[in-house]
């Protein structure tokens, strides 16, 4: 997780300092293990597909009926 937030750091123009980077990261990585679950990532992608299919079937009814 350091690595990533001191990645994303260096590409502003201003870096925050090494120990605001580690503080940051630390509080990201408490709050994504206290609340991911598999189940949650589960019903996360579920949806994502489902919208995407969604948005899919109507671009492609779009063209069917010329209206692309």
């Amino acid at each position: 997780m350091r690595r990533v937030a001191l990645g994303i750091n260096m590409q502003f123009p201003e870096a925050l300092n090494l120990t605001e980077v580690r503080a940051i990261a630390k509080s990201v990585s408490r709050w994504t293990w206290s609340r991911f679950t598999a189940e949650n990532f589960s019903q996360m992608q579920r949806h994502r597909a489902q919208t995407r299919t969604r948005r899919h079937l109507a671009m492609v009814e779009k063209i069917k009926n010329g209206r692309a």
